[in-house]
């Protein structure tokens, strides 16, 4: 029945040699496979024909499998840290807006700065908070925008404590995971519009 936890027949009992034989080498095979599911891939079965060379080849794929997925994560997690520094040490404000869901999805260190929203309360903001009327026309200037082509816009945009400044602003739309988003990159042009004044 398969259940290798029952003891094979005593030592003396000469007609069931070949079932206890079997037993081991069934009982061996399923340590040798507890092993490979832990991540040994130096088992080696040999004692099985057919099987055997099977149970190895198998053994051998997963080995370079997780080989290349372990160094496809280090690439990603390489990339992910070079984004990540590009990302917060912008020095515009960079926001990330999910179009689906209506609120902010991400933002770096320099717009938690400039807004004077925590991290938290900036997620939880829509399009309105910072835009105030000039909110309706930000899905045209969206749509308008093409992959790889932003587009430049000059708005007000407002602070958590109520003051407004002058921003340009940079629009790229991008799809990620069957989702809709737009990075939003905003300079502060105050001191230009001081000097132009």
């Amino acid at each position: 029945k398969g259940e290798l936890s029952q003891h094979p027949p005593e030592v003396r009992n000469f007609m069931a040699s070949p079932f206890k034989e079997l037993h081991s080498r069934l009982a061996q095979l399923t340590w040798q496979a507890e092993q490979v599911a832990k991540g040994d891939f130096s088992q080696r079965v040999d004692f099985m024909g057919d099987f055997s060379v099977a149970f190895n080849a198998m053994v051998v794929a997963l080995e370079a499998k997780e080989r290349a997925l372990n160094e496809t994560i280090q690439r990603l997690g390489e990339e992910e840290q070079r984004y990540r520094l590009l990302f917060e040490e912008e020095q515009d404000a960079v926001a990330i807006y999910d179009i689906g869901s209506g609120h902010f999805f991400n933002v770096n260190r320099t717009a938690i700065e400039r807004y004077g929203y925590t991290q938290e309360q900036f997620l939880s903001l829509s399009l309105p908070d910072l835009f105030r009327g000039r909110a309706l026309e930000m899905p045209r200037m969206w749509e308008e925008a093409h992959p790889g082509e932003p587009r430049l816009f000059e708005l007000e945009n407002w602070r958590k404590d109520g003051s407004s400044f002058p921003v340009e602003i940079s629009v790229g739309a991008f799809s990620y995971g069957g989702k809709s988003f737009v990075c939003l990159i905003i300079r502060d042009i105050t001191e230009r519009k001081r000097t132009d004044r």
